[in-house]
């Protein structure tokens, strides 16, 4: 089979514009929730889940005034066809709603079903029919949309009688589909690695022919971010196996129901011999990459990355891990040419993660121009990521507003749950604000994430009571993401990192857009610590939006010098490292507080110095016998001036398990602070961090500002003494100066 060279593909321009550019990979809020697995039935596969699946898990939604709808939105994979959908809708209208009040239900702006919400007759089930010929591939909007009235004359629009709850919890929706045959070509990898899979959580399988070596262990990261990169923001769990006949059969055994219907297969060309014996095809030579049907499996697909030396599978990796690289419409192809930047000349990535002074978009937060509209909208809110104390900041807000709103209209910005500024939004014939400025004392902004939430408070000029006309539709305001955020004055650094940095962004243990800096270190080559390294790198490039073609997996007990974070059971944790855990599979020791201490002096020496033995707070002692091994931990500290991070569990498997659930949507969210742990399977992530354990992060100035105010008197006398002390050191100064330059004088 003749290759296909790529000259055209790898050469000067794309990759290095791959590189340079950060790939938006945002979360959308079409993501699907948790699924659960695909059903065989005899007339086709089918997956049924409960709506709140697709919203996120949200349990109840409340259609409010005489107007309101929700959209839900459907995943179906472009290697799908849906044959039909039935719907169960759990509904409880509001009693006051009269003969007038119908819902219609619309699938991609097709009305599918309309019927009347009777409020006397209360709570009932509506059973609804989608057709599959209105179904596309990718997101389809599913819209409940509602007319509510409670009398035919002077009705005022916003009754609060005016309501309808939709139980998502309750209402399910069941889809029956077909999967398509697929012709394997490099430039449709996007079908088999689909984020608008059925499944909410896709295994991709990773198979390798022997035990890798350095080369091909960095290989095997550039895959499995490539992989996750495609999905974009669906948790990816990565399963790595050596081929054996044993692996090969239960990826075969698998009947997509999990989306592990594809695999990568990474290694050198005589790693992989068997390959090309059960796909009858001669080995390939140079670097290579190519895509196939398994044969006599129709729907499972394997991508091979490939090369003779290893050098060149990682080189055919790079070019995987790059969604945006076009590759051409053919199943394989060899590459003989590959250009990267001068890492010198790569813009390291916007973040706000970093303890700066400066200023920053709000884009840099994660928020995206957004647009509020109607009476009662949900505020618009972004997190900022406070690495230090005692620091003030200033909100510099860009926005417009449309006309027709009364001038008791408003955007109240609120910080961590407390009103800072209200911006007026009074002129009839609407406006626009350039710099809007909101100041932050710092008092306010604690260390940690903090919460800036953006409420509109929409005013119509008419209320429509009293038969009078009620306009709503110009109830508008866009907030722009070129608004700034900056910070004012030094603060003080927090002397930990945070495991919520890492969930972020991938910071601060990697500062470089290449990742350079970034080290993954297992203690062995065993599967399921393998897997769960990936599956955690995978995670990274997801949440930094790019890959890090310069990240380094490296093999071994003893932590190499540029490591920076450790993925291993408890029995492999280094010795030197074992303290920072302050657990066993069967033990914890540890110390909590129980009061504060009656020699605050202590506690200074330990704000000041944190290696001082001197305490804030008095502490108790607790030791004990327990079995954790139902437990994973990740722990974060900083040793030499850079940033460490653990994740560990009793064995390589509960290991890999914990791996598979933290990436969820749910738990990762919940990763914060220097200790976290949580169960395997489990969606509650418990956390110590920044808020927990304040006084370590306070500095100099901030500690003795904190001790100077619970002690006044005993501060003025302070001051006293130290100006007495430097008026007699002074004067003892100038006594010496004049006897010895104007003795004679005397």
């Amino acid at each position: 089979m003749r290759l296909v060279p790529m000259l055209f593909l790898l050469h000067g321009v794309l990759a290095w514009g791959a590189y340079a550019k950060q790939i938006d990979l945002g979360l959308s809020n079409e993501r699907p929730g948790k699924a659960s697995p695909q059903k065989v039935q005899n007339n086709g596969l089918f997956v049924e889940n409960p709506l709140s699946y697709y919203l996120g898990g949200d349990a109840v939604q409340n259609l409010k005034f005489v107007h309101a709808h929700m959209n839900i939105s459907i995943p179906v994979p472009q290697l799908a066809t849906v044959q039909e959908a039935t719907m169960n809708l759990k509904l409880t209208p509001s009693a006051a709603l009269d003969d007038q009040s119908w819902m219609a239900v619309y699938l991609n702006r097709q009305v599918v079903a309309q019927f009347p919400l009777k409020g006397q007759e209360g709570a009932f089930n509506q059973n609804i029919t989608l057709p599959g010929k209105y179904f596309r591939t990718g997101y389809n909007t599913l819209r409940l949309e509602v007319s509510q009235h409670y009398t035919k004359v002077c009705e005022y629009p916003m009754a609060p009688q005016l309501w309808t709850q939709v139980d998502t919890a309750g209402s399910n929706l069941k889809i029956r589909f077909t999967p398509k045959n697929w012709v394997p070509l490099l430039s449709g990898l996007d079908s088999l690695f689909d984020k608008t899979s059925f499944s909410a959580q896709p295994v991709v399988s990773i198979f390798y022919g022997q035990e890798p070596q350095a080369g091909s262990l960095n290989a095997l990261a550039l895959a499995a971010q490539g992989a996750a990169l495609r999905y974009q923001y669906l948790p990816v769990r990565m399963n790595a196996n050596a081929i054996s006949a044993r692996h090969l059969e239960q990826w075969l055994t698998q009947t997509g129901a999990e989306g592990s219907a594809v695999s990568l297969w990474v290694g050198t060309a005589t790693s992989l011999s068997l390959l090309w014996q059960d796909l009858h095809i001669p080995a390939p030579k140079g670097a290579w990459m190519g895509t196939y049907v398994w044969p006599n499996h129709p729907h499972h697909y394997i991508v091979i990355l490939t090369g003779d030396t290893q050098e060149q599978v990682r080189q055919t990796a790079k070019i995987f891990a790059q969604p945006r690289i076009v590759l051409p419409p053919v199943s394989q192809a060899q590459i003989t040419g590959l250009q990267l930047p001068d890492r010198q000349k790569v813009a390291q990535p916007v973040t706000s993660r970093i303890f700066g002074h400066g200023a920053f978009s709000l884009l840099a937060t994660g928020f995206h121009t957004t647009s509020l509209t109607g009476y009662a909208p949900p505020p618009a809110g972004l997190r900022i990521w406070n690495g230090g104390w005692d620091r003030k900041a200033q909100l510099h807000l860009h926005l417009a507003y449309a006309a027709g709103m009364a001038t008791q209209s408003a955007l109240n910005v609120l910080v961590n749950g407390t009103l800072q500024g209200s911006i007026p939004l009074n002129q009839p014939t609407g406006g626009r604000y350039s710099n809007y400025t909101v100041t932050i004392p710092p008092t306010i902004m604690h260390p940690g994430w903090n919460t800036v939430s953006l409420q509109p408070r929409f005013i119509p000029v008419s209320n429509g009571g009293e038969c009078k006309p009620f306009f709503m539709g110009n109830l508008w305001v866009t907030i722009y993401d070129d608004s700034i955020f900056e910070w004012e004055g030094n603060g003080v650094t927090a002397q930990q990192p945070d495991l919520a940095t890492l969930a972020a962004d991938g910071y601060p243990y990697t500062k470089k857009s290449l990742g350079e800096d970034m080290h993954v270190q297992v203690p062995d080559l065993q599967p399921a610590t393998l897997s769960a390294a990936l599956t955690l790198m995978g995670k990274i490039a997801q949440v930094g939006k790019r890959p890090y073609p310069m990240a380094r997996l490296v093999a071994g007990v003893t932590p190499a010098p540029n490591t920076g974070i450790f993925v291993a059971p408890w029995a492999n944790i280094p010795p030197e490292w074992r303290h920072h855990l302050q657990v066993t599979a069967n033990h914890i020791e540890e110390s909590f507080p129980v009061g504060r201490s009656a020699q605050d002096f202590s506690g200074i020496l330990s704000i000041i110095r944190p290696q001082a033995t001197g305490d804030s707070v008095v502490r108790g002692q607790m030791s004990l016998n327990a079995d954790l091994g139902s437990l994973a931990f990740a722990t974060t500290w900083e040793q030499d001036g850079h940033p460490l991070a653990l994740f560990t569990a009793a064995t390589a498997e509960s290991l890999s398990k914990g791996m598979d659930s933290l990436v969820d949507y749910g738990p990762w969210s919940q990763l914060k602070g220097t200790l976290a742990w949580w169960t395997p399977g489990g969606k509650k992530v418990t956390s110590l961090g920044l808020d927990e354990e304040p006084f370590r992060n306070y500095g100099l100035r901030g500690g003795l500002s904190l001790w100077i105010s619970r002690h006044p008197w005993f501060s003025l006398l302070g001051i006293a003494m130290i100006g007495l002390l430097f008026v007699l050191a002074t004067r003892l100064a100038l006594r010496a100066y004049s006897r010895k330059h104007h003795s004679k004088e005397f």
